[in-house]
């Protein structure tokens, strides 16, 4: 069973070479060896899994390793007791869940299982959120009211916060998928006011906060947002992942989305100055700036001004070679 379970282990942190064979073999034959229902568990759970990878990377004594499992459920908690709902809610846990992300919902006070895995990434895309701020910041305390608010919600009534948000933002979510989700997650804490009690009511709140937003930073251009952008004078990019912002609103509403300056470009691409485009690749985000003039890209970036994701290694070849023919 050990060559399965390190099988297992390589599925779920997606980085075999990093492991030292010898040793976690020998690791994995002693879970084997004393608690053979532990070992099923690994082997059933990827929940399970990312504890034992937590122990392995690197290698604790095995005595430590055997204690930790017998409750590796219970690390999931933030009171490190046991608790049901979480429970039921690990057991759903399945491989499309990142590892790193799957751990960070132990910072989070599970009061209701959440099984279906359009809600659990959207609970995980705000505990994630929640893990990366300090305390009393207000990202933090709007990510874990929206976490608890995610555990009584329905799917009906997340489908519907997405379909409001989707409409506003050209979007076609895919909630099965974490990069989606965490994209929602950070739409909804931008705009939470209040203690709404439905998500579709969360959404409804954001979405009128980002047109304010808009509003806003359009008077400040003296643009009106429905002002369009200059279109190029070639024909665009065919590739439905790679998307042209045609007005003054669009390029306002990039930037506030993906927490960049792109608002500060709207005037430019009103007069032709630069093509601004927004790429969703596979559940990953990027904005571009092509400059008119130097018939090349002068700026790329993900959420957060991020230089490393999917979207931005897929469309930059594309884009590249679309900016040479201006």
């Amino acid at each position: 069973m050990s060559e399965a379970l390190f099988a297992a282990l390589s599925r779920r942190y997606q980085a075999p070479k990093t492991f030292n064979m010898q040793t976690t073999n020998y690791q994995l034959e002693q879970l084997e060896k004393h608690t053979p229902l532990l070992a099923a568990d690994v082997l059933r759970y990827p929940a399970a899994a990312s504890v034992l990878i937590e122990l392995i990377q690197p290698p604790q004594p095995i005595t430590t390793m055997l204690a930790v499992m017998h409750r590796w459920r219970n690390l999931y908690s933030p009171t490190r007791q046991t608790n049901h709902p979480l429970n039921l809610t690990l057991d759903a846990f399945n491989e499309k869940i990142p590892h790193a992300i799957g751990l960070t919902i132990s910072c989070i006070e599970m009061r209701h299982a959440v099984i279906d895995l359009e809600r659990l990434n959207l609970l995980l895309a705000f505990s994630n959120i929640y893990n990366n701020y300090p305390p009393d910041h207000p990202e933090k305390i709007k990510s874990r009211q929206l976490a608890q608010l995610v555990q009584i919600t329905d799917l009906a009534d997340l489908q519907q916060a997405v379909e409001l948000i989707d409409q506003r933002t050209h979007n076609q979510t895919d909630m099965t998928k974490f990069e989606h989700a965490h994209y929602i997650a950070r739409y909804l804490i931008d705009g939470l006011e209040g203690q709404p009690r439905y998500l579709h009511s969360a959404a409804d709140n954001a979405v009128r906060w980002h047109q304010n937003i808009i509003a806003t930073h359009a008077q400040r251009s003296n643009l009106h947002p429905n002002t369009a952008t200059k279109r190029p004078h070639i024909a665009l990019p065919s590739d439905e992942a790679i998307v042209f912002l045609d007005t003054a609103a669009a390029v306002i509403e990039e930037g506030q989305t993906m927490k960049h300056c792109l608002a500060n470009y709207q005037k430019m691409a009103v007069e032709g100055e630069c093509y601004l485009f927004r790429v969703n690749y596979q559940g990953s985000r990027a904005t571009f700036q092509i400059s008119a003039r130097q018939k090349r890209i002068v700026q790329s970036a993900g959420f957060e001004n991020s230089h490393d994701n999917d979207a931005l290694h897929y469309a930059e070849p594309i884009l590249a070679k679309w900016a040479e023919g201006l």
